[in-house]
């Protein structure tokens, strides 16, 4: 009897040591599922989308910025001096071209030391006669007809249009004759900060009979075509 209890006893603590046991190890890992080979599908690479292309990297702080290509002139592309305009009117030829033309790239120059021919009629001496001449003027038609009034030598006359060449100079003198307004004169001059003009690079042939359109709303101005500068350094 005695050795009954004994082997119970033993049976026992064998059961609870292996309850312990497992309880410590924790579950056992579940086997990974089978994957059936029909549900396996092969793609054809040539059908695969193209790869993004990396996002360029953020510049550095202070690091520069590469300039922009500048674009090749078109085979043909001839360049322009338009003018000669008053420093003070300049602008306004800017802004008409700009509108108009925003393909055409152009400067500001200011001529130094060129000969420029300056048709005007001479100062009337007060300011009321010079105020009521450019009335009458403008009465017979003459168009964009100004008060000089940054010229020491010209200060109070009447400027009627500042031409590149003798001849368009004379041509301006006969179109104010058929006006019937006298009294104008053409003075030659070497030019200097008072007037401009604007170079227009590399314009299209294709864009001049608009480009005439514009300048004939400039009045007293001309096209003289001119040799085009070197072109910039361009990115390769």
């Amino acid at each position: 009897m005695r050795a009954f209890f004994v082997i119970v006893l033993l049976l026992n603590l064998a059961l609870l040591a292996y309850q312990l046991w497992t309880t410590s190890e924790g579950p056992l890992p579940t086997p990974p599922s089978e994957v059936s080979a029909g549900k396996i599908v092969v793609i054809d690479p040539a059908r695969l989308p193209p790869p993004v292309a990396n996002a360029p990297a953020p510049q550095a702080d202070g690091a520069v910025a590469p300039m922009p290509s500048i674009p090749a002139p078109v085979p043909g592309a001839q360049c322009w001096e338009w003018g000669t305009f008053e420093a003070t009117a300049v602008a306004s030829a800017e802004e008409l071209l700009a509108q108009r033309l925003p393909e055409i790239r152009f400067t500001r120059e200011s001529p130094q030391g060129v000969a420029r021919y300056w048709v005007y009629i001479p100062s009337a001496g007060s300011v009321e006669e010079t105020n009521a001449r450019l009335q009458r003027l403008q009465k017979k038609g003459a168009r964009d007809v100004v008060v000089v009034r940054d010229d020491p030598e010209l200060q109070g006359a009447v400027s009627l249009g500042i031409y590149s060449t003798a001849a368009a100079a004379q041509r301006r003198m006969a179109e104010l004759d058929r006006l019937r307004i006298r009294g104008a004169r053409v003075l030659e001059r070497k030019t200097g900060g008072s007037i401009a003009l604007l170079l227009l690079r590399d314009v299209d042939p294709a864009l001049r009979p608009n480009l005439d359109a514009v300048v004939r709303e400039i009045a007293n101005t001309e096209l003289r075509e001119v040799d085009c500068p070197p072109a910039l350094a361009r990115q390769p």
